[in-house]
């Protein structure tokens, strides 16, 4: 067995996620990183593609209110999908909710 990281990056989608009025009618360009550690054997391997559709079908459908509230759902989403994960790291910013700065959320999580 070897452990391997998944990593995503630059992963641009449009989501109503925040609890200011404008945001919970018009989506909003948000930016997610991810690393995603787990364990590899005999082809037993994370596909990348589906962990992507999974977190843009969640950011898209769910409409989260805090971004805090966002990651931890897709923290337990995916681990409940690719159990081989031992550890997550997932980053998700707002590039566009101020002018003069990008804000977002980290979290670290180890199964």
């Amino acid at each position: 067995m070897q452990s391997l990281t998944l990593i995503i990056e630059n992963f641009e989608l449009e989501a109503i996620i925040g609890i200011l009025d404008f945001e919970r009618k018009i989506p909003q360009k948000i930016l997610l990183e991810g690393v995603f550690t787990y364990d590899y054997h005999d082809k037993d391997f994370i596909d990348y593609i589906r962990v992507k559709n999974l977190i843009k079908e969640l950011l898209e459908t769910k409409q989260y209110g805090l971004i805090e509230e966002a990651l931890l759902d897709i923290i337990k989403h995916l681990k409940q999908n690719f159990n081989p994960i031992t550890s997550i790291s997932l980053t998700l910013k707002k590039p566009q909710i101020t002018n003069d700065c990008i804000v977002g959320v980290k979290v670290n999580k180890t199964f």
